[in-house]
């Protein structure tokens, strides 16, 4: 099947964080043992929004795709949309200046759709917990 790892086509790490980040409405680059990672997947699932925990230290290519989400945006990561929103400080005002609720409900004309964006992705990378969509519970301010 798999043959010898001198053998396989390298991972293009950077194509597979583009590939997560743009089939995944949210996408929450966690660290089992992070508050800050805690507290943004329950603002997630408070508003009833789908999204993708990668657990970085809980994968086999940890170090590259580390590095490379590293160069790119810094840890800690959150992506709403295909979009780089930054970390937990971030997180936090967009929820305080409402357009985070903006973002996500389905009765906003910036949600498409009510349904997640979910595609099949690398067998490696596992999610490690996803919540149902359903009626946001943010208020705006």
């Amino acid at each position: 099947m798999g043959g010898c790892l001198c053998c396989r086509k390298p991972i293009d790490y950077e194509k597979l964080l583009e590939q997560l980040v743009h089939k995944h409405r949210v996408v929450i680059f966690s660290k089992t043992f992070c508050t800050d990672s805690d507290i943004a997947k329950n603002i997630f699932q408070m508003a009833g929004a789908d999204y993708l925990a990668i657990e970085m230290d809980q994968l086999p290519m940890t170090d590259e795709l580390m590095l490379t989400l590293i160069k790119k945006t810094g840890f800690d990561s959150i992506f709403l949309d295909g979009h780089f929103i930054g970390g937990i400080r971030e997180l936090k005002l967009y929820l305080k200046s409402g357009l985070l609720y903006e973002t996500l409900c389905p009765n906003s004309p910036l949600c498409t759709t009510t349904k997640n964006k979910k595609t099949n992705v690398n067998k490696f990378i596992k999610p490690v917990r996803t919540c149902n969509r359903r009626p946001c519970q943010i208020k705006p301010k």
